[in-house]
């Protein structure tokens, strides 16, 4: 673990310019932080070209790394998040997607919410400025310690039981059990979603989008059951 680095885990497939265009303005609006960006990318070589390319060609000063995550089979998404998990060093984790806008400070609200929260840290929820609303319970990103992380998410940031939904609610779900969930509204990290009507569904949506329903489905039974370590993790101490 490096101390102060803050870890964008990522991942992505058939996105390849949208990735690119949401890591960039992720940078270029956390100017004042060490950053590293991980991404896992699922049968998609153009974005991890792409991707290199750019992170590679970066001139700005606040990125110290980042590291490509490539699988040639479709993974999912709680396993890419958790690849891009493992090739993380930062003592603080982002949760990411590609479809993301960066607001201007977002990074220096989070970690001063972060600030607020005992030693070891937590979880902060971003405002995804379309369900400010539920904040007080859930967000549908955040960042996350690397210590809460390990002890409180059992060494993950995906859970094996979903695919496309619900593994922010898990995330949110078991820092509030444990009186570390954090909601930061001024930390605004627009979900451009279809289901916001800010974008039109494509094809990476529509290889989850049948599974949300059951997914919704686990959730509940697994809140109820109190969120079993039931899986093993991603990282370890």
């Amino acid at each position: 673990m490096i101390e102060g680095l803050v870890s964008i885990c990522l991942p992505t497939t058939g996105r390849a310019q949208a990735a690119v265009d949401c890591v960039a303005r992720c940078l270029d609006t956390a100017p004042a932080w060490p950053i590293e960006v991980c991404c896992a990318v699922d049968v998609d070589k153009e974005s991890a070209v792409l991707l290199d390319a750019f992170l590679g060609g970066y001139a700005g000063d606040n990125l110290h790394g980042w590291a490509i995550r490539y699988s040639d089979h479709y993974q999912g998404q709680p396993a890419a998040w958790n690849a891009a998990l493992q090739a993380s060093h930062g003592e603080y984790v982002v949760f990411a997607a590609d479809d993301l806008y960066w607001g201007a400070g977002w990074l220096d609200a989070a970690m001063a919410c972060m600030a607020t929260l005992p030693d070891g840290g937590g979880l902060v929820g971003f405002n995804d400025l379309h369900r400010t609303n539920a904040m007080r319970r859930e967000s549908t990103h955040y960042l996350a310690s690397r210590r809460f992380v390990i002890e409180h998410l059992n060494g993950c940031i995906g859970f094996p039981h979903y695919k496309g939904a619900c593994n922010d609610s898990e995330a949110c779900g078991r820092a509030r059990q444990v009186g570390l969930y954090v909601p930061c509204y001024d930390a605004v990290v627009e979900h451009r979603h279809y289901n916001h009507g800010l974008r039109k569904m494509d094809a990476t949506d529509q290889m989850w989008h049948a599974s949300k329903r059951k997914s919704l489905g686990e959730f509940r039974r697994r809140a109820q059951a109190g969120f079993p370590n039931d899986f093993e993790p991603a990282i370890r101490e």
